[in-house]
This record gives C-alpha cells, sequence and structure tokens, in this order.
C-alpha cells in the first residue's frame, strides 16, 4: 500500500509516517522512489503495540521508538555509540524528534539488552563490571611496536586504550603490557568494540573487550 494508505490505516498525520519509517520504527521499505508497505505486517505490528498497552505515537517518539531505531539503524547506532556523556545523548535524542526520560530509556534498554550503547551507556546502565583508572604502557599491539599507546583505564571484561592510529572496529587485538611493579609481560587478546578521535589530544580512544575476561585466566595460570 502507499505511505498514505499507511498512515491512514495507523490514524497518524502522513508525514509522521514518512518520518518514521525513514527512522525505521515502522515496518516498510522504498520502491522506486516511493515508500511501500506490507497491510498485514503493519496490523500486526500495530496489534503488538496495542497488546502492549502502548499509545502509537509516544510509543513512537518516546524511549521504545529510540530504542528501536537504535536496532534497526546501524548507522545511528554508531552515532550514539561514539557519544561520551549523557548531555550529548539526549541532545541527538532531541535532534532526531525523541522525548523520554532517563528512567524511560534505562527501562527500554532492559527490555530490548541487543541495542545497549557502547561507550555513552556508562552513564545509563551500570557496567557488570568495575572500572579502574590507570595508565600502563602498551608495549605491543598485535605483536609490533606501539610507540605512544597507553591503557587509561581496564576492568575484568575489558581496557580502554590511546593511541597515535585508528582501530577497526569489531577488529581483534593482542595488547602487550605489565602491571606496576612487574616484570612479566601480559599478553590478551579482544575485540574493538568502539573507537573514536579525541581531536584535543590528537590521539584515538578505543574500547577492547576481552575474549576471555582477566580472572578466568588468572585461574588457568595464563597470566
Amino acid at each position: 500500500m502507499t505511505s498514505q494508505e499507511a498512515a491512514d490505516l495507523l490514524g497518524v498525520k502522513h508525514f509522521m509516517l514518512l518520518n518514521y519509517a525513514r527512522r525505521g520504527l515502522i515496518p516498510g521499505k522504498i520502491i522506486g522512489n516511493e515508500w511501500r508497505f506490507n497491510e498485514s505486517e503493519l496490523l500486526a505490528w500495530l496489534k503488538k503495540m496495542v497488546a502492549d498497552g502502548e499509545d502509537l505515537e509516544v510509543a513512537l517518539r518516546g524511549a521504545k521508538g529510540f530504542v528501536q531505531r537504535l536496532r534497526l539503524d546501524n548507522k545511528f547506532k554508531q552515532e550514539v555509540d561514539s557519544l561520551s556523556t549523557q548531555a550529548e545523548l539526549f541532545a541527538v535524542a532531541k535532534r532526531e524528534g525523541f522525548l523520554f526520560t532517563l528512567q524511560e530509556l534505562q527501562e527500554a534498554l532492559k527490555v530490548q539488552p541487543d541495542a545497549r550503547l557502547t561507550e555513552s551507556r556508562k552513564e545509563i546502565i551500570p557496567r557488570k563490571h568495575p572500572r579502574y583508572q590507570a595508565v600502563l604502557e602498551v608495549f605491543q599491539v598485535n605483536g609490533r611496536p606501539s610507540p605512544s599507546t597507553f591503557i587509561l583505564d581496564f576492568s575484568n571484561s575489558g581496557v580502554k586504550i590511546t593511541a597515535p592510529t585508528p582501530f577497526d572496529k569489531s577488529a581483534t587485538i593482542e595488547l602487550a603490557f605489565t602491571l606496576p611493579g612487574e616484570s612479566k609481560m601480559i599478553n590478551i587478546s579482544g575485540r574493538v568494540v568502539w573507537s573514536k578521535l579525541v581531536p584535543e589530544e590528537n590521539q584515538y580512544h578505543a574500547g577492547i573487550k576481552f575474549f576471555t575476561p582477566i580472572d578466568q585466566l588468572h585461574r588457568e595460570g595464563k597470566i
């Protein structure tokens, strides 16, 4: 069906329906140069909204709509993941037409955990593992010397590092470093979950999630 027919079916204004479709909040696709919608998909989606007791417009513009956008729009999720503060997060949400409280966002993220935020989530959802501040020199990255690369903080499950060159998101990385007062080199591998430029430092920051938690490696005698 056409976008106008879909808008009439859902009882929303035409321009609002197109806005929601572009943001991936309702099922639809572009054929040629126009949006097209499947009536059965729309009705099934609407039935679920009603069953959940949601007001259609409020849900689309609120925290649940924001979280659904994170799940469906990878580019938008990458932008949100690059944010560092709560204020930046709400500024982006307002720009995109979403209105919600911090508590509403926390509840929405609990319902749809696959949309959880990465770097910016530290102010939204408490971390599973405590994070400790540290400045540890990284001697090698993937077996090669890594000048001006340091660990800024760490937890049982990962580290935040700073380096002069960027890291590809989802890339596998192995770090070699020593703990304060220790001479034994620690080698630990993980995956890059986020990376961004920090202009004022002329450095790149990145979050690395370990493949195996530190406590498990310690129990196995590997570190």
